[in-house]
Order: C-alpha cells, then sequence, then structure tokens
C-alpha cells in the first residue's frame, strides 16, 4: 500500500508499507519509482530465532548481551540443493562439450539445452546455464582472438 506522507496534494514523496504475512512487515521507504527496495531475509519470514546482541561497554569495547545459536529450520530445502554453487561443477565432460559447441558456433544457451536433451532433463545436468556460459567467457578469454588449436585435457 501506497500512503502520501506530505501535507500538501503536489508532492511526490510517497512511503510502501507492505502489511501481508509472507515478509517482515516493516515499511519500505520509496522517494520516487526508482530508489530500491529494501528486502527481508529468509530467516526472518520463517521465524528463525538465531541473534546475536551486543552491549558497549565504554572503553572496555563491546560484550555478548544474547546469543541463541539454533536453527529451527534446514539451512536449504531438498528443492534448493542442487542449484546452490557448492553442488554445481563443470566436470571434464561439460568442457568438452561446450568447446565442440563453441568450435560449430552454436550459442551457449543452445549448447546447455542440447545438453539437457544428451542427459535427459535439467535435474541430470549438474550446472547450471550461468556456469556454461561463464566457462565460454573464460575459453573466449584464454584464447583471447589467437588462431589456433586448443586441445582440452584432463589435468
Amino acid at each position: 500500500m501506497y500512503y502520501n506522507t506530505s501535507n500538501s496534494a503536489c508532492s511526490s514523496k510517497w512511503k510502501y508499507y507492505n502489511t501481508s504475512n509472507s515478509t517482515c512487515g516493516r515499511p519500505y521507504q520509496h522517494v520516487g519509482a526508482s530508489s530500491p527496495t529494501k528486502r527481508c531475509r529468509v530467516s526472518n519470514r520463517i521465524g528463525c530465532k538465531v541473534r546475536i546482541s551486543f552491549n558497549f561497554c565504554g572503553r572496555r569495547g563491546y560484550s555478548i548481551f544474547g546469543f541463541e545459536e539454533r536453527h529451527n529450520h534446514p539451512m536449504s530445502s531438498d528443492l534448493v540443493k542442487p542449484i546452490l554453487k557448492v553442488n554445481r561443477s563443470l566436470d571434464i565432460g561439460h568442457q568438452k562439450f561446450i568447446l565442440n559447441c563453441a568450435k560449430a558456433n552454436i550459442s551457449t544457451m543452445k549448447c546447455y539445452k542440447l545438453f539437457k536433451d544428451s542427459v535427459r532433463g535439467y535435474s541430470n545436468i549438474g550446472a547450471m546455464s550461468v556456469d556454461f556460459k561463464i566457462f565460454k567467457k573464460d575459453l573466449k578469454t584464454y584464447i583471447a582472438g589467437v588462431d589456433a588449436q586448443m586441445r582440452m585435457t584432463s589435468d
């Protein structure tokens, strides 16, 4: 919901208050249409009680006032685990396929879709399209305009 916060009707200063239960319910400040929105963290939305609080003790510095370390939720669900950067990697088979597609002048997205068809599904790829794009960009910078024949080795 947008509310006009000024007294005059001609002002363009508005505040956005999100009142739905899916977010933290904190007010979001908008000045004009181009200012970015402040996003809530997932841990706040699901009611995670992990907190750390500090007290300022003058010259001694800070002391820990409160500390709750137990999470009441899993760190990542089973649906998002394949998407995490830790679980994605391009092995030598991926790299050879991308290299062959680059030699045949096939774009990275088309290469990704062809690889998806060859392994029968997105869940079996083991990488994202962004990983394919980054590897092809790195390959182009490695070649750097030199007209040479390259061979991939399994180091």
